[in-house]
């Protein structure tokens, strides 16, 4: 664990216990009880207010986000989150499946597994990416922590090898997290908000020699686009040709409907390809779990870091969620969260035409609709007013690394956690704002 999510957690469990009133204490004076650095207690800062525990107050600090704005939905509009509400997840099944666990399987609680997950588990998770036209076989695949753990094991490996990443700008943020905490070696590749520019793409390839690219192919984060098959194919040519791996992160896969879809995994014959597929948008964030299908000439080291860093996945997690899938449940769930999701992006869609002009979003009705701000819109001041207006949205900009030169200006739309007949209020409160803060 970093330093800053460290000091992230215990600033959480002390606003849990009420240690503070409204405010957090300053940065200078957080960073002289933590003996740490400025820059440490902004990230952790960042965390917290990703999270929704504080909000800014501009030049006042930070300030605690109360339990009443929270515990009354008609107080807030949250376009921000993309993992299934607790009041959508199927909780008392799940606590079935727990129990029977507990009592089928106390045995195997107490003893430690096998580093790659349960071999019964891995076979049931090929069975489910066979669903999505993904062949593989059990020993490739491997179960983490979160896909972030996947992408931390992944960054060990280039540092010990001394060699570079590829990422998109912009992209996911943990990711950004992740290169700038371990001083990776990087380059970037500047993506605009509609496509992916291939010859650009070559042409930085030649030019930056990575030897690991990330990409997200299907409803990229924050952009919600996809890669179409001529550039997928492209990209795994490019692969073989300028012998690079890439690391694709499915972790929005349930949402994509469309079976003509292909995963640059499922285009791939020359074992290229990280494919990273996460449960925690469909399931929820704590279970911890994740799925990675590593090349046959990566599973060993692959292997010895992630036993290195905990042993093995969450054995608890693991055998119910082996129980929640065999029951059917599993598919069930997805297919109802997809379908209440489907109904508000439609409504989100209907919304957006009503009050903007259609130039100025992606028609995505998938996940992730951005909405395109003019040039001269203040967004320090816009997510200020977002904020004392109980309007939740990612700030995109951490989507960017500190570095990146090609930045304009949206706003990411989720619709996952807010209520279908809210939706339109919220889009027009928010064209509002955008309005007083365009000068």
């Amino acid at each position: 664990m970093y330093l800053y999510h460290k000091i992230s957690n215990e600033i959480k469990t002390d606003i849990k216990d009420n240690k503070f009133s409204k405010k957090l204490p300053s940065v200078r004076q957080l960073m002289k009880y933590y003996d740490v650095s400025q820059s440490t207690i902004i990230k952790a800062l960042e965390l917290l207010k990703l999270e929704n525990y504080i909000y800014v107050k501009k030049n006042n600090g930070y300030y605690l986000v109360t339990k009443r704005e929270f515990a009354n939905k008609n107080t807030y509009l949250d376009f921000s989150t993309t993992s299934t509400s607790w009041s959508a997840f199927p909780l008392e099944d799940y606590a079935k499946c727990l129990e029977q666990v507990i009592i089928q399987k106390k045995n195997d609680l107490f003893q430690y597994g096998n580093e790659k997950g349960e071999e019964s588990l891995r076979d049931q998770f090929r069975k489910l990416l066979l669903k999505d036209f993904i062949y593989t076989d059990t020993n490739k695949i491997i179960i983490t922590s979160g896909s972030q753990q996947a992408l931390h094991i992944l960054t060990l490996m280039i540092l010990q090898e001394g060699s570079k990443i590829l990422i998109e700008q912009p992209t996911y943020h943990h990711m950004i997290n992740i290169i700038e905490t371990m001083d990776v070696n990087y380059a970037v590749y500047e993506h605009n908000l509609c496509s992916l520019d291939i010859d650009k793409f070559e042409e930085i390839i030649i030019n930056c020699k990575p030897k690991y690219v990330y990409l997200m192919p299907r409803l990229h984060n924050p952009l919600g686009t996809n890669l179409s098959e001529n550039h997928k194919l492209k990209i795994v040519k490019l692969a073989k040709k300028y012998d690079f791996y890439i690391i694709e992160d499915d972790y929005m896969g349930d949402f994509k409907t469309n079976h003509n879809y292909h995963t640059i995994y499922e285009l791939d014959n020359f074992e290229r390809v990280f494919y990273l597929k996460s449960f925690s948008k469909i399931m929820f964030p704590g279970q911890r779990m994740a799925v990675c299908v590593v090349p046959y000439n990566f599973i060993e080291g692959f292997s010895n870091f992630k036993k290195i860093i905990d042993i093995q996945t969450n054995t608890l997690s693991q055998s119910a969620m082996q129980m929640f899938i065999e029951s059917g449940m599993y598919e069930y769930h997805v297919g109802k969260i997809i379908d209440d999701y489907k109904n508000k992006s439609k409504k989100l869609q209907n919304s957006l035409k009503k009050y903007f002009d259609v130039n100025q979003f992606n028609l995505n009705q998938d996940m992730h609709t951005i909405l395109k701000l003019p040039k001269n819109t203040n967004m320090t001041k816009l997510y200020q007013l977002f904020k004392e207006e109980y309007i939740l949205i990612d700030d995109y900009r951490l989507n960017y690394i500190k570095e990146a030169f090609y930045n304009p200006k949206f706003i990411k739309l989720n619709v996952m956690n807010i209520d279908e007949d809210i939706i339109d209020k919220g889009i027009l409160k928010i064209k509002k704002c955008i309005e007083l803060c365009t000068e």
